[in-house]
């Protein structure tokens, strides 16, 4: 990423991002398959992913570090060996996962270690990553972050409601899990039992009978991007076809019906369900 010393963070967080998979596509040829589509946000959580790196066009990436909050862990030793192995003036984003209710305050000592690393140039921004409406209203109320990520996707709608408190906030909005591990990608998964699969398929299948295609992946992307205040999309890569979906916004558009439609199939048919807890 260019002049990145000189430009907030608006500027530089690009519209679409990447997880490194843990299975499926190698993670080599994920960064350069991304890069050729035009694809520049990665997230990583290894020193060797970020070592990776350096010989994938480490320059041209907007890097964040996902790690998963521990009051206990020692976050300075582990941005250092985040920049040591990737050989990295500094990491763009720092990322906190898996926060629970802990509720990172403005004078806790968390904060305080946050804003030495900003200080001595280690990190450029901090995020939270969170998952349900109560994280993300503890965090956007509590946490002085620069950045906000939140699981959102056709069938978990409900963060959806604080979505214009995060843009009168000017704070970024990275959403992750668009295509709810993989169920609005066709891959269905092992761990889930029958009964399960089976409701999930038919919600699917009206997914598809309202969008008109069964092409859900780029839906699934148009469906998050119609909702305003929407800074970047990050999903984890397993194949070529997802990869080449997230570069297409050509073919992720809906229409604004097709788009009140998905709603209404959330708040009518899935937001009370178990089974999609």
């Amino acid at each position: 990423m260019n002049d990145k010393k000189n430009s907030n963070i608006f500027n530089q967080l690009p519209s679409i991002g990447i997880a490194l998979p843990e299975e499926g596509m190698h993670i080599s040829e994920v960064l350069d398959n991304a890069l050729s589509h035009g694809i520049s946000y990665v997230e990583i959580r290894k020193p060797e992913e970020a070592r990776l790196l350096t010989s994938h066009g480490q320059e041209q990436w907007f890097i964040a570090f996902k790690m998963p909050y521990d009051e206990k862990d020692d976050l300075i030793n582990r941005v250092d060996a985040i920049i040591e192995a990737g050989e990295l003036e500094t990491i763009d984003l720092l990322l906190f996962d898996s926060i629970g209710e802990t509720v990172i305050t403005k004078n806790s000592e968390m904060q305080k270690t946050i804003q030495q690393l900003k200080e001595s140039g280690k990190i450029r921004y901090f995020g939270v990553s969170v998952d349900t409406y109560p994280q993300l209203k503890d965090t956007l109320t509590k946490t002085p972050c620069d950045a906000v990520e939140v699981l959102f996707n056709v069938f978990f709608q409900e963060p959806s409601q604080l979505f214009s408190f995060v843009k009168a906030k000017r704070m970024p909005l990275i959403i992750k899990n668009p295509f709810d591990n993989g169920w609005l990608t066709g891959n269905i998964s092992d761990r889930t039992g029958e009964s399960e699969t089976q409701k999930r398929e038919l919600l699917i299948k009206k997914m598809k009978d309202i969008v008109g295609t069964d092409d859900l992946v780029t839906r699934s992307l148009g469906f998050i991007r119609a909702f305003d205040g929407v800074t970047t999309i990050v999903a984890p890569i397993h194949t070529k076809k997802v990869l080449q979906a997230l570069s297409q916004t050509s073919k992720q558009e809906i229409t604004y019906g097709q788009k009140n439609a998905l709603v209404d199939l959330y708040n009518q048919q899935i937001k009370n369900q178990p089974f999609m807890k």
